[in-house]
């Protein structure tokens, strides 16, 4: 059977099959965590309004941060900001998941909006650690791995919660969540801050000539737009 994905990245780099494994792993996670608070709202309140504010709470931190992030993504360290955002989301499905066994529904949605701000945090600086643990000429190669794994958790991802929250219990949902970011802390392991590239622009300048180019570029402005609603469906 003929492979239609290139999957030399994750052959030639171990470090970059580490931390896709990671993120494959977190992506699922992510799901289960997605899943389970959406249900236990429902379940505990039986309210489509209190459903739209989890919604609500999830959507605003994923584009005020996404926003902000861009304009000192570059100019940080980008592994130690995908550890500790990591760490963050870790303890926060923690949290969750005694919010859902103490039915506290009000907890339940603000750290549905901290988990959204610290994996709007984490998912780019662990995307942006990508060109330094492959070469140039398998870059693309690496994203669309990313991708594929991003869009795979997507659809095995519910499936997977319904069976544990079938035959478990809601929480366990959440705790299965916290163990998939430790597999992604793992991922993370020995990457430092790739080399500064001192002829690129910081700040708001280069997130306002992000946002024109983007403006001018009718095929990056269509991506950007699918990506944000997926995301903003599934979270």
């Amino acid at each position: 059977m003929k492979v239609l994905t290139d999957i030399t990245p994750l052959r030639t780099s171990p470090a970059f099959r580490r931390l896709w494994i990671g993120g494959a792993v977190s992506a699922i996670g992510g799901q289960f965590n997605s899943f389970a608070a959406m249900y236990a709202v429902w379940h505990l309140t039986g309210s489509s309004f209190m459903v739209g504010l989890l919604g609500l709470a999830s959507g605003v931190p994923l584009i005020v941060i996404a926003l902000a992030g861009s304009m000192f993504i570059d100019s940080v360290d980008r592994a130690s900001l995908a550890r500790r955002a990591t760490v963050g989301q870790l303890f926060t499905s923690l949290a969750m998941a005694w919010a859902v066994f103490e039915e506290q529904v009000g907890l339940l949605i603000a750290l549905t909006a901290v988990a959204a701000a610290l994996g709007s945090l984490a998912g780019p600086a662990r995307r942006a650690l990508t060109p330094s643990v492959v070469g140039r000429g398998e870059l693309a190669a690496a994203y669309a791995l990313t991708s594929l794994a991003f869009q795979v958790s997507m659809l095995v991802g519910p499936v997977l919660a319904a069976l544990v929250a079938t035959a478990f219990s809601l929480p366990i949902c959440f705790l299965i969540d916290a163990a998939t970011f430790v597999v992604a802390l793992a991922g993370l392991r020995g990457l430092r801050r790739p080399p500064e590239d001192a002829s690129a622009d910081r700040g708001l300048s280069a997130a306002m000539a992000g946002f024109r180019f983007a403006a001018r570029a009718p095929v990056v402005r269509g991506a950007l737009l699918c990506d944000l609603v997926v995301r903003l469906v599934i979270d």
